[in-house]
């Protein structure tokens, strides 16, 4: 919705599991790196921020040394 896109849009607020997989389809990004990342969002400052922050850089890795093996 728009309000939504609004609240992302000025960190108000960060959206769901379901909205980034919709996203990440739209976008071509891989869904679990969306995800992920959406999750590190919505646990800043909290002790699991580090954990979603770590599976973010996990999954950025994989995924680039995948993009490399096909060249």
């Amino acid at each position: 919705s728009t309000g939504s896109l609004s609240k992302w849009t000025i960190n108000k607020g960060t959206m769901d599991d379901k909205i980034a997989m919709r996203a990440a389809s739209i976008l071509n990004i891989d869904p679990k790196y969306l995800v992920a990342c959406v999750n590190a969002e919505r646990h800043k400052g909290k002790e699991t921020y580090t954990v979603w922050e770590y599976i973010c850089r996990t999954i950025e890795e994989e995924n680039a040394r995948r993009e490399k093996l096909k060249h």
